[in-house]
């Protein structure tokens, strides 16, 4: 994710087959507590959910955004 030009944050994944394992989101310290980190998780689950894969929250921040959300257990992998 850009802002103003600028890397403001990232989500890493790997697809495996039918999955996508996400392993970290960051959002660098000059952007923090701006709601960064929600939209760009948002953006890429909703990408999962387009292609069809499943989703594996590795990364703690997605884990407990898909829990606080209730996001579909469908398109979770356990």
């Amino acid at each position: 994710m850009h802002v103003d030009g600028k890397r403001a944050g990232l989500t890493a994944y790997r697809d495996l087959g039918e999955q996508r394992v996400f392993c970290h989101t960051e959002v660098d310290d000059a952007f923090a507590g701006q709601g960064l980190a929600s939209q760009l998780v948002q953006e890429a689950l909703t990408d999962v959910r387009d292609s069809g894969k499943r989703i594996v929250p590795v990364c703690p921040y997605v884990a407990k955004f898909l829990k606080t959300r209730g996001v579909r257990r469908l398109h979770r992998s356990p």
